[in-house]
């Protein structure tokens, strides 16, 4: 292939890759039906594993020795994308009940109780805590607490929510404000950067539903973009003083010293500066992985038949209940098995949606994975945003627990099963034991007017 049509290629790809999300969030929004989050999000930790690595492997000034795996692996993941996006739009917005995806826009909102919100933040903000001690080593106490994080995203979403139905403005961007610490967050209890801009992504794409004007949700996610490439050079230039300090336990302060460092060092991205461009691809490039197994798979290794998926089942039994249950989390030996490349003993390599489905059934596996995928999202989607127009805490907790939950497009299918089954019983316990969605009491919820619902 000549290196005008590689060109081409690429573009065509990058393109789809904006285009699609963009024009369903359109779709559901000219429909005045709600966009939803959880398509979204996932779109965004997709986009982050995939588009940026292609991104850069496609830059002009781009030195890598070869891409050819690369882009072999993109052109897969875009066929995910597409089969995503088909299953997400044959899902009408009234297969789930008669009500059907709600307008986020409409005249009348019933708000979420603020008692609430910070009963869920104050959850997410101990289950954060407890994960740095001994509690986490608890059998399935760590699958538990994961889900329990969850809760302060919804809990600082629903406080945006209510600020801007009630026109507050100033309680609206203080908690928006607050969500913008959480990648510092994580970076200085966890030493990744990752988690919070997942977590803060969540909640700004649950702000985008209804945040008017659109074309400042535009311009905020282009900006977005070009600003996370920032800041992932600037921490990925630091981030093994980091964790040496977060990892031995040298404390906050020192911790704080080195993301003072990593703000200083903070520049502009340039997409002819090999370095930066490096930087990028090592990390936020699972399209290389994705064309090493196109390659191996199934000439020299035989696809798995279901083998991860099967695997994906046990991990639904939480280990409190069989605890000599198989360790069958995580990508295992199976990025190494499909790619032939050997790894450290104790590195983790994470396959992605698109690799799995590819190993268990070839192409034809990653257009019905991702198809199934989307449908499922949607459903969730559609799940909570019901119970938000409605004002039902109950199933805006499940709904949004297990929905997230889900939102590992870097992770195993083994790793997706147990979050989703932690999430469904965290959910329970907390409808069931908790009080939340108890009709007699937290479903008398404030109902407000907000006019045309255009602010703009």
């Amino acid at each position: 292939m000549t290196t005008e049509a590689v060109d081409a290629e690429y573009l065509l790809y990058l393109s789809l890759w904006l285009i699609v999300p963009l024009s369903l969030f359109w779709l559901h929004s000219s429909r005045n039906r709600a966009a939803g989050i959880f398509v979204y999000s996932y779109f965004l930790g997709i986009f982050m594993a995939h588009w940026l690595g292609a991104l850069v492997h496609a830059s002009p000034w781009s030195q890598f020795p070869s891409s050819g795996d690369t882009i072999s692996g993109f052109r897969l993941s875009t066929y995910g994308i597409l089969a995503l996006a088909t299953g997400v739009l044959l899902v009408p917005s009234t297969a789930f009940g008669r009500q059907g995806a709600p307008s986020l826009t409409s005249q009348v909102k019933r708000l979420v109780p603020d008692r609430f919100a910070y009963q869920l933040v104050a959850i997410g903000l101990v289950a954060n805590v407890l994960s740095f001690t001994f509690v986490a080593a608890l059998p399935s106490a760590g699958a538990v607490l994961s889900a329990a994080r969850q809760c302060l995203m919804l809990g600082m979403s629903i406080m945006c929510w209510n600020a801007w139905q009630r026109n507050d403005t100033r309680t609206f961007y203080s908690w928006l404000g607050l969500a913008f610490l959480l990648p510092v967050f994580t970076v200085v209890k966890m030493g990744f950067i990752g988690f919070g801009i997942v977590m803060l992504g969540s909640i700004l794409l649950f702000i985008a539903m209804f945040y008017r004007p659109r074309w400042l949700v535009l311009l905020g996610l282009i900006g977005g973009i070009y600003g996370g490439m920032c800041v992932w050079v600037a921490y990925a230039n630091n981030r093994s003083e980091l964790r040496a300090q977060v990892w031995g336990g040298e404390g906050a302060e020192a911790s704080f010293g080195v993301v003072q460092k990593m703000y200083n060092n903070l520049a502009l991205f340039d997409f002819s500066d090999q370095n930066q461009l490096r930087l990028i691809d090592i990390r936020l490039n699972q399209n290389w992985l994705v064309g090493k197994a196109l390659v191996t798979t199934p000439h020299f290794v035989p696809y798995e038949d279901g083998k991860t998926i099967w695997e994906a089942l046990f991990a639904i039994v939480p280990r409190v209940i069989w605890p000599d249950k198989p360790e069958v989390g995580g990508s295992g030996n199976f990025v190494s098995d499909h790619t032939l490349i050997p790894f450290a003993v104790g590195t983790s390599v994470g396959m992605g949606q698109v690799f799995e489905f590819y190993i268990n059934f070839g192409i034809s596996g990653v257009l019905f994975g991702f198809f199934i995928l989307g449908i499922f999202l949607r459903y969730f989607d559609i799940r909570f945003t019901q119970a938000l127009q409605r004002g039902d805490p109950g199933d805006m907790v499940f709904f949004y627990l297990v929905g997230t939950a889900a939102l590992q497009p870097g992770g195993s299918l083994s790793e997706i099963a147990a979050a989703v089954a932690s999430a469904v019983v965290f959910g329970y316990l907390m409808i069931r034991y908790f009080g939340i969605g108890d009709r007699s009491g937290s479903r008398v919820l404030e109902t407000v007017s907000t006019g045309s619902g255009n602010r703009y």
